[in-house]
């Protein structure tokens, strides 16, 4: 059976983006259905109100079955604890601009073939004050190339390629990429 993300036994369970709230109206919070409705399953209805209502929401990418309280938990994997089954290497386009406060990615980057536009889409639905929590392994540790899901490897200066020079932490500087587009 393929269970990569897109293949071709992998959606063939329930997907579906919810096109009216829990009152029956249809979504005004810009959550209309994109063309890619196999790949996002909004389960926790609670979501689309806070949308529909501009309350900033939390978010959990690759969640997995942990669960944090106060978070919306995306992932991939078709888990009872999940509130969003979604493919993180799609636009993630049930989420309105500027719609959350907080992104946990907590070991979920290194899983993503597309990070640009993962980082895009982060970006996109975040308020202007929002954080972002990001966690990766190290090259260096065994687990990191053990894995065989990993698409990508972190190191030390990683992130440091995008930011701008004068925002970098760290004594090395590093050429930057991508600081237009943010």
């Amino acid at each position: 059976m393929d269970h990569r993300p897109g293949g071709p036994k992998y959606y063939q369970r329930r997907r579906r983006v919810r096109e009216t709230t829990t009152t029956g109206r249809p979504n005004t919070a810009g959550l209309q259905p994109t063309g890619r409705t196999d790949v996002v399953d909004v389960r926790n209805l609670q979501l689309l109100s806070d949308l529909e209502s501009c309350v900033p929401v939390r978010l959990n990418l690759g969640a997995g079955a942990l669960v944090e309280a106060g978070t919306y938990s995306v992932d991939i994997r078709d888990l009872p604890e999940t509130d969003v089954l979604a493919d993180l290497e799609a636009p993630l386009d049930m989420l309105p601009d500027s719609s959350v406060s907080h992104i946990n990615a907590h070991h979920v980057l290194e899983h993503v073939s597309d990070l640009d536009q993962l980082l895009d889409e982060m970006h996109r639905v975040l308020i202007a004050e929002g954080t972002i929590d990001i966690r990766v392994p190290h090259w260096a540790n065994p687990l990191a190339y053990s894995d065989p899901t990993h698409v990508r490897f972190f190191g030390l200066y990683s992130f440091c390629y995008l930011a701008p020079i004068e925002l970098q932490p760290l004594g090395r500087k590093v050429p930057t990429y991508r600081v237009s587009s943010l």
